[in-house]
C-alpha cells in the first residue's frame, strides 16, 4: 500500500472541513502547478476540472530539502474575523503531513486604515500580498501601498479530479499568477522562480488557452503586482515573471501614476516619502526571500504560518 500524497492528504482536509460545515476553502499552488506540466493532464474550462491521470503522485515532502509541502488554503467563503478553527480542523485532518496554512478575506477597513495612516507600522509593514473583502462583497488584492479589484466570476473554484477523488481548487490561470503576486519583495519568491518559468513556457507552448487566459483573462490585472514588485528592484532576476509574460515594468517615477497606486489623492511629498519606504522595503524583503538559509529557517520553523503578524 502506497504511502498517501498530496492529494489524499488534500482530500482527507476537505472531508474533516466538510464534516464541520466551516465553509468553502481552495487550495493554491502545490498539485495544480505540478499537474499543468503533464502532457496526460486535460483541462476542461467550461466546467472549471483539472484532470489528472490515476497514477499522478506528489509527494508530501519537498526533495530538496526534507521539509514538509505547504498545503496553502484559501478560505473562499468571505470575511472570517477568526480562521483558527478552520486552521486547527484542517491541521488536524492532515495529520502533521503537509505544512498547512490557512488564509482567507480581510475586511475592506483594514485596507482603508493602511491608505488612512500609510506612515503607520502597519501600513509600513505591510510585505506581504492580502485579500480583502467590503461591505458589499467587492473583493481586492493588495500589496501596499498598491491594490487590484479581483473579478467574482474569474475566483470561483475550480476542482483537481484523480479517479474518484476530488479537491477544490484555485483555477489554474489564478494559481500561476498568485506565485508571481506573493510579495512586495520579489512578486514571485526566488525559490519558486525556476519551477514557476518552466510551468509557465510548457502552458505557452502546449497550452495555449490556459496561456491566453494567464496574460489576458479577467484575472490577468493582478499582474499588475507582479509589475510593481519587478519594478522596485534595480535589476530584474534571470527568471523574471514579467520577462516571461512580456510585460513592461516602469521607472520608480512612474508607479505612483499607476491605476493600482492607492494614495494618488495624497500630497506629493507624503507620495514621494512612502514610495521612498516602499522602494527600501521592497529591498529588504527580496534580500530576505533570496537567502537560501533564510528560507530553510522560514520553512521549518513554521514562519510562513506567522508572517501575518511579522510583515503584515
Amino acid at each position: 500500500m502506497r504511502k498517501p500524497d498530496y492529494i489524499d492528504v488534500a482530500a482527507a482536509i476537505c472531508e474533516g472541513i466538510e464534516q464541520r460545515e466551516l465553509g468553502k476553502i481552495q487550495f493554491m499552488g502545490g498539485a495544480i502547478t505540478h499537474a499543468l506540466v503533464l502532457p496526460d493532464v486535460s483541462i476542461n474550462f467550461d466546467d472549471r476540472i483539472v484532470y489528472v491521470p490515476d497514477n499522478f503522485t506528489l509527494s508530501t515532502i519537498r526533495p530538496e530539502n526534507g521539509t514538509l509541502r505547504d498545503a496553502d488554503i484559501l478560505y473562499a467563503n468571505g470575511p472570517h474575523d477568526d480562521i483558527s478553527v478552520m486552521a486547527e480542523t484542517a491541521k488536524a485532518a492532515g495529520r502533521g503531513l503537509l505544512d498547512v496554512q490557512v488564509s482567507g478575506y480581510r475586511p475592506y477597513s483594514d485596507l482603508e486604515r493602511r491608505i488612512e495612516h500609510p506612515l503607520s507600522l502597519e501600513a509600513l509593514t505591510a510585505a506581504m500580498a492580502h485579500r480583502f473583502i467590503d461591505d458589499e462583497g467587492k473583493r481586492f488584492k493588495s500589496i501596499f501601498p498598491f491594490a487590484v479589484a479581483l473579478d467574482e466570476e474569474a475566483i470561483k473554484s475550480w476542482q483537481l479530479v484523480r479517479g474518484e477523488q476530488s479537491i477544490p481548487i484555485m483555477g489554474p490561470d489564478l494559481a500561476m499568477i498568485s506565485y508571481v503576486t506573493r510579495s512586495i519583495g520579489s512578486g514571485i519568491r526566488d525559490k519558486d522562480r525556476e519551477k514557476w518559468t518552466a510551468a509557465i513556457g510548457y502552458i505557452k507552448e502546449h497550452r495555449p488557452e490556459l496561456f491566453e487566459l494567464i496574460v489576458d483573462g479577467p484575472n490577468s490585472n493582478q499582474l499588475a503586482l507582479a509589475q510593481v514588485a519587478e519594478s522596485l528592484k534595480p535589476v530584474r532576476p534571470e527568471h523574471s515573471a514579467t520577462k516571461a509574460l512580456s510585460l513592461p515594468t516602469y521607472e520608480r517615477n512612474e508607479l505612483v501614476e499607476l491605476a493600482s497606486y492607492l494614495l494618488k489623492d495624497r500630497a506629493k511629498a507624503l507620495q514621494d516619502l512612502v514610495m521612498a519606504l516602499t522602494v527600501v522595503k521592497s529591498w529588504v524583503v527580496y534580500k530576505g526571500e533570496s537567502s537560501e538559509w533564510i528560507r530553510n529557517i522560514w520553512q521549518r520553523q513554521d514562519m510562513e504560518n506567522k508572517q501575518a503578524d511579522l510583515l503584515g
